[in-house]
Order: C-alpha cells, then structure tokens, then sequence
C-alpha cells in the first residue's frame, strides 16, 4: 500500500466495509520499523482474538 500522500498512491485508504475490531494499518516496506509496527499489530491483534474466544 502506498502512503496517501505519495505521488504514486493509487489506492483508497478508508475500509468502511471492515469490522471496527480489524485494525487497518499503513506500512512503507521499505522501512523496518513500519514493517515491524504493522508485525506487532498483527500479534497483537491475534493475541486478543485469541483470548477473547477462551474466554467464551
């Protein structure tokens, strides 16, 4: 995905159609810390859906 403002960001960043509870996150591949936010995102959010089907 490119960051909206780039010159080459074709894409729409809004997801209205996404359940609130998945988080969207923007990530520059070229930068390790963006991968490493989007990584950590990704795990955390697992985390929780993990433990709130345990929970049921």
């Amino acid at each position: 995905m490119w960051w909206p403002t780039s010159p080459m960001c074709c894409c729409n960043v809004s997801a209205p159609d996404l359940d609130p509870r998945i988080p969207v996150v923007l990530c520059d591949a070229r930068d390790r810390a963006s991968c490493k936010t989007v990584l950590m995102t990704l795990l955390e959010h697992l985390i929780e859906q993990s433990v709130s089907r345990t929970a049921r």
